[in-house]
């Protein structure tokens, strides 16, 4: 990964997928349930092409309620996650396919974080609150090989900061990498003071996002291009091609950017 190295626009795009890799993905609501729909069906079809295989592991310990239906596609009140693993294992591609299929139904807190996420995972952090960035963020910072892909979007409502009222199309995309013990990208509690003040003493009671955000609803829309987003970086990071550690959008002004966060480097990294 390097800031200063684009893909050529004339550069046919090639990615590359390590045998055994094993993916986690944490939060199946709506971003998440999005995310995981598509990059899943990418993984298992550049695997099939590769002849490997890998683990792909939904991670949620809530459960959908009637009031998620209006972001969100299920059959049944249940746990996300085993869910979102029943509903991929009604496709050929995944029933039959590359991934080994896990369903974990549990919430990730200081007590479990350790048995879900493990050395060189790759992970998709679908959060809608700053103490489970932070969590993920500062436990993966003491692993040797780690990628994560944190992605967010805001909700319709009043800024802490300023007062003014969110309407809820802004969102962002942020990239963790840890390899060899050495930061390629920082923790992003390095660059965003909102996250390094977040507590997350009160997670190992569980809290969904729907209790965290309460009274903020969310617009679908900015679900998708969160998902879109996030997933746009995970492809370009098996591409070797990802340039940036994180970028904004907002689809009500038709705008995506990377920020100006510096990526780095590791000695004898591919990235």
């Amino acid at each position: 990964m390097d800031a200063n190295r684009r893909a050529d626009r004339g550069q046919h795009l090639v990615p590359d997928i390590p045998d055994n890799q094993s993916f986690k993905v944490l939060g199946l609501g709506g971003t998440g349930g999005i995310f995981n729909q598509y990059a899943a069906l990418f993984v298992a079809s550049t695997l099939m092409q590769q002849n490997r295989r890998a683990r792909w592991v939904l991670v949620d310990g809530d459960s959908y309620e009637h009031s998620n239906a209006a972001r969100q596609i299920f059959k049944r009140l249940t746990n996300k996650a085993t869910a979102s693993l029943e509903g991929m294992l009604e496709f050929p591609i995944f029933a039959e396919g590359p991934l080994t299929l896990v369903a974990i139904e549990r919430y990730v807190n200081e007590e479990t974080i350790a048995d879900i996420i493990r050395e060189g995972d790759v992970v998709s952090a679908n959060f809608d609150n700053h103490p489970s960035r932070r969590l993920v963020a500062d436990y993966c910072s003491q692993l040797r090989d780690v990628v994560v892909f944190f992605s967010g979007n805001d909700g319709v409502e009043p800024d802490t900061g300023t007062g003014r009222m969110r309407r809820g199309t802004h969102g962002s995309v942020y990239v963790q990498i840890r390899k060899g013990g050495r930061d390629i990208t920082k923790s992003p509690c390095h660059w965003h003071p909102e996250l390094r003040s977040a507590s997350y003493q009160r997670l190992p009671g569980g809290p969904s996002c729907i209790d965290m955000l309460a009274g903020a609803p969310q617009i679908l829309l900015s679900n998708f291009y969160a998902a879109a987003l996030e997933f746009a970086a995970f492809y370009l990071y098996f591409c070797d091609a990802l340039h940036y550690a994180e970028a904004h959008f907002d689809w009500a002004e038709c705008m995506v950017r990377p920020s100006a966060i510096p990526v780095g480097q590791a000695e004898g990294a591919s990235v």
